[in-house]
């Protein structure tokens, strides 16, 4: 019996020590796997970090893109971003561009196909710029001793040779295509390019990938011989970002008051600027054609507390829409604050205009944080996410086409609220709200009860001419019986 005691307490005790053991094993196996998913943060956050730190290096860079633009396989980017008609810079060239197989193919035809034509816009160029024997050399060699113009692009599979003949043939033949289009008296039609063509083609030249330094042009200005030609095409490039400002109805003479190069920030040529970035700060970046800071720059983050309302909701409130030459949105009040009048920049909307718009988003959401803070925050996306509330129903449109604050060209007003109800769909909230001070102006007016009953009086009875006629000759009519009654008691 003691031997089966022994026996018992034995076992027991082996069962104890393989309980401890199992228990030992699964606190290891924890431990372990505790220790590999620690690892395994610690590698992603590395990546993430060299990833964030290659984003901030291809900030400046063409052809950088942020990532909420590459998802949906880049699909609105070669939508939208990639040339139609006339491909510009090595981006096109690059055999390992990140596209679909058809839209690569259509670009590898659409190179082949556009290659005499630019060669005869260089050619003319050559010819009145670049007349003399060496020129065209010495061209060559000071864009191959630029070897920072590579680096201006993300990674590019081209050679350095064959980087430099494209950006000289691109270069000749962006100013000589703008140059002819200038004339505006049939200049393009020389080389076989008639209207519907020559419309794609200055699209493609404000495409986020169809893009130049803007550093080699100034190059080529540097190096002309003729001031008096220099001088007239830089003037030729002011009006041609000027006519494809779709925000202005500015006369071209203006810009006879204002310095070329400074238009062009020739002096001060970024790393960053081509002529998506120059058409960008003739909207939103000069002093005489501005999307102001509205808001208090030190307000807090976001601002879109405020409930906005439709066109024909702040009509019946009692406001009305101007268009303005400055450039900015604005809100005053009018009689005694009883009526408002909410200032927006004209919008010239035409077919060019979405691809327009699309781009100058994607060029925005592209920026780094501290260059959209000197350049007013997201100026064109806060615009775009403005327009986009005001806008709900295309009796909105017709609304501000009757203000003249829209243009359109397109066949019906509900065209042009469904593109800028697509547009701003698309658009993330800017982290500052540019105009929440308007915002909070409006919001202040529709509570004021005076100003509807107002607005609704006026809509009721005075909403036509003939409503109007028929109340003065009602108040006519009273006052000619007033005076005949009182004629009649004292005679």
């Amino acid at each position: 019996m003691a031997e089966n005691e022994d026996r018992r307490i034995t076992h027991q005790e082996e069962t104890k020590l393989a309980d401890n053991n199992e228990q030992s094993d699964s606190h290891i196996q924890l431990n372990d796997s505790y220790t590999e998913f620690i690892k395994e943060i610690k590698v992603e956050i590395q990546e993430e970090t060299k990833t964030s730190k290659a984003e901030e290096g291809g900030h400046n860079r063409i052809g950088w893109l942020p990532q909420i633009l590459r998802r949906d396989n880049q699909k609105f980017v070669y939508t939208y971003c990639h040339p139609r008609e006339l491909p510009i810079g090595p981006l096109c060239y690059d055999p390992s561009i990140d596209l679909p197989q058809k839209e690569r193919d259509h670009l590898k035809d659409l190179i082949k196909n556009t290659r005499d034509l630019k060669i005869n816009l260089a050619r003319k160029f050559v010819e009145k710029y670049f007349p003399e024997n060496g020129q065209v050399e010495n061209v060559l060699k000071k864009i191959k001793e630029k070897r920072g113009f590579k680096l201006q692009f993300c990674e590019i599979d081209v050679g350095e040779d064959a980087l430099v003949r494209i950006l000289f043939l691109d270069g000749c033949t962006i100013l000589q295509f703008i140059e002819s289009y200038m004339e505006r008296r049939g200049g393009l039609e020389e080389f076989g390019i008639d209207r519907d063509r020559e419309t794609l083609m200055v699209e493609d030249l404000f495409l986020l990938q169809n893009q130049i330094p803007f550093q080699v042009i100034v190059l080529f200005f540097e190096l002309m011989k003729d001031e008096d030609h220099c001088a007239n095409l830089k003037m030729d490039i002011v009006f041609f970002l000027h006519m494809n400002n779709f925000m202005t109805h500015e006369p071209m003479l203006i810009y006879y008051f204002y310095d070329e190069d400074e238009l062009l920030q020739i002096r001060n040529c970024g790393v960053h600027v081509h002529l998506l970035f120059l058409l960008h700060s003739f909207i939103a970046g000069h002093k005489y054609n501005r999307v102001d800071q509205i808001s208090d720059p030190k307000s807090k983050r976001g601002g879109y507390n405020f409930r906005m309302r439709s066109v024909q909701e702040l009509k019946s409130a009692g406001l009305e829409f101007k268009p303005t030459s400055t450039g900015s949105i604005s809100f005053s009040s009018k009689c005694f604050k009883i009526n408002g009048h909410l200032n927006l920049p004209p919008l010239i909307v035409n077919e060019r205009t979405e691809y327009k718009l699309k781009n100058l988003v994607a060029y925005e959401m592209s920026l780094p944080p501290h260059f959209l803070d000197q350049q007013t925050q997201y100026p064109v996306i806060s615009y775009v996410k403005f327009i986009d509330v005001l806008i709900d129903k295309e009796e909105d449109v017709k609304v501000l086409r009757a203000s003249r604050v829209i243009q359109n060209h397109l066949s019906s007003d509900a065209d042009v609220a469904t593109l800028i109800n697509k547009l701003g769909s698309e658009c993330f909230n800017p982290p500052h709200d540019l105009y929440k001070k308007v915002r909070k102006q409006i919001e202040t007016h529709c509570q004021k009860k005076r100003a509807i009953w107002m607005a609704q009086v006026c809509e009721k009875h005075f909403s036509s001419p003939w409503t109007i006629v028929a109340l003065l000759a009602a108040a006519l009519i009273l006052l000619l019986t007033a005076t005949q009654t009182w004629y009649a008691i004292r005679s």
